[in-house]
């Protein structure tokens, strides 16, 4: 009898040890973003497409197409913002609360990527890495960017310092360790915040510009921590790469850019908001956490100067002159004997041409678009920004605590606005159908280069929504009267959960509907005069 209740209790702790075995491992992180044709292959091999909250483990990899973006927030609220058509391996991401086993080590297979270390990497940098084909990355509490090719890899520190680690036989595992001497570092401190390691070992080192980040990450920065000149020093030992013209988002139709992104909590498994994984948005910038960060100080409003058309000038032509015939001449005639009396003739008089009075030109001044731009809580569409956006001439949008009360996050701006939707993130009404046309409720926009940031008007907007198609087409009209003025026009796909996106090289549009399909938001870039014009708006159907 005893004999046979252990052999039963042996089988059950058996069964259960199997059954933990084959337990799907445990997510260290979850999507917060994802735009395009993006999935996740775990490590069976299977493929999933990318949800939002999709969660990653262990030997998943992340990859994306040419016209995605992937945002990947990570249990200790380490942040990936992954570009179009690359590759990510999540090979190890072990989290020691306590600050003295952790390991984190990723591989950046291709493409390009911005990541801000979470609190394993700041409390243990000496635990973390980041692979690529050519050379390793190693951080110090870091924000920064890398791109990786067959040739090259490059990287671009914002915060922080990393070094980079060879990737040879006798290297690899010691980066962990400290015993691998680095073949370079760099720090945001650093003049020469740029570093490129070529695959022979070449070290490049490079002063860049802040709107040059673009050109050559695919990723624009909300903001750059010091002032870097424009001009081009000399590389250390060998030329200087080309500046590569990369879109935010490539230049396919996607629509966030970390030019359009996202800022927002991440649902667990059962769709509710996790409120252990507080995320930065993730549309056009920047990747920052905003969750813990007081909201932006008010910006001041600035109105935009109409724009004066004046029309060419109107030409008034002379009156004709009037030529005065003379009367007839009226001959008399007498006896013979008499002389034949002729008058003499009557002299054509030319009267002076009247003097012509030159016309004014006619100054005619465009209808102007009057829009709001103040925020409205009552609707179900709400602009809300992020902490770092204070520097924008904005006002279409409320704090990050006000936007995220009882709403989720659509599209945005990295780190610096995004479109919060009423209720939790779900599919669009069903009975949503046909072709619906939208009149603009609100808007703003602005001129960016560099540093330099103008107020600008929008025009000639539309939009439209074809629900049984789940496509968008959208126009308008941004211009800035020191500057000059940009069409949009495009239009796309919408997704499920009714947001909806395109790209061309050179221009983006992003947005999202409500859940009643009432109301749609969307957001715009354009590249004009080695800046880019950029708004955000507010839509009524009809």
């Amino acid at each position: 009898m005893l004999r046979a209740w252990l052999v039963k209790l042996f089988l059950a702790l058996l069964l259960g040890a199997v059954s933990q075995a084959n337990a799907a491992p445990a997510p260290v992180g979850r999507i917060a973003l994802s735009v395009g044709e993006a999935k996740r292959v775990d490590t069976e091999g299977k493929a999933a497409p990318l949800r939002l909250g999709t969660p990653i483990s262990e030997g998943d990899r992340i990859i994306t197409g040419g016209d995605a973006v992937a945002i990947i927030v990570f249990v200790d609220e380490g942040r990936i913002s992954l570009r179009a058509d690359s590759e990510l391996l999540v090979k190890q991401y072990k989290v020691d609360p306590a600050g003295l086993n952790s390991h984190l080590d990723l591989e950046l297979v291709r493409g390009a990527i911005r990541q801000i270390s979470g609190q394993a990497a700041r409390m243990q940098p000496e635990r973390y890495r980041l692979n690529t084909p050519i050379a390793s990355i190693g951080v110090r509490g870091t924000d920064f960017l890398a791109k990786t090719s067959s040739d090259a890899v490059e990287t671009f520190v914002q915060e922080g310092k990393i070094v980079v680690l060879s990737n040879l036989t006798a290297c690899v595992g010691l980066a962990q360790t400290g015993n691998c001497a680095p073949l370079a570092d760099i720090s945001a401190t650093d003049s020469a915040r740029y570093l490129r390691v070529l695959a022979g070992g070449q070290i490049e080192r490079r002063v860049v510009a802040a709107d040059e980040i673009e050109r050559l990450f695919g990723i624009s920065l909300a903001k750059v921590s010091a002032a870097a000149p424009a001009a081009t020093p000399a590389p250390v030992m060998a030329k200087a790469p080309e500046p590569v013209k990369l879109a935010d988002v490539p230049a396919k139709p996607t629509g966030i850019t970390e030019s359009f992104s996202q800022g927002m909590r991440v649902p667990d498994d059962a769709g509710k908001p996790s409120n252990s994984m507080p995320v930065a948005a993730a549309t056009l910038n920047d990747l920052k956490t905003v969750g813990s960060q007081a909201p932006a100080a008010p910006v001041a409003v600035v109105t935009p100067p109409a724009v004066v058309v004046t029309p060419p000038a109107v030409v008034v032509a002379p009156p004709p002159i009037v030529v005065v015939a003379p009367p007839p001449v009226v001959v008399v005639e007498t006896p013979p004997a008499a002389p034949v009396v002729v008058p003499p003739p009557v002299a054509v008089v030319t009267p002076p041409a009247a003097p012509v009075t030159p016309v004014a030109p006619v100054v005619v001044a465009p209808p102007v678009l009057v829009l709001k731009n103040t925020p409205d809580l009552s609707r179900q569409l709400v602009w809300g920004r992020f902490t770092s956006a204070d520097q924008l001439p904005l006002q279409l949008w409320v704090p990050y605590d006000t936007a995220k009360d009882g709403r989720s996050v659509t599209v945005g701006e990295l780190g610096q606005y995004a479109l919060w939707r009423t209720g939790p993130t779900q599919s669009i009404s069903s009975s949503l159908k046909g072709e619906v046309q939208f009149d603009i409720h609100s808007g703003e926009a602005y001129y960016q280069k560099g540093s330099q940031l103008l107020a600008a008007q929008i025009s000639n907007p539309a939009l439209s929504i074809n629900f049984d198609k789940a496509t968008f087409s959208s126009s308008l009209t941004v211009s800035q009267a020191q500057i000059g003025s940009a069409s949009l026009q495009m239009a796309g796909k919408m997704t499920d959960e009714g947001i909806f996106s395109a790209r061309s090289a050179s221009q983006v549009m992003a947005g999202a509907v409500s859940l009643n399909g009432k109301e749609a938001g969307l957001l715009f870039s354009s590249d004009y005069a080695g800046g880019a014009f950029k708004g955000i708006t507010l839509w009524n159907a009809r």
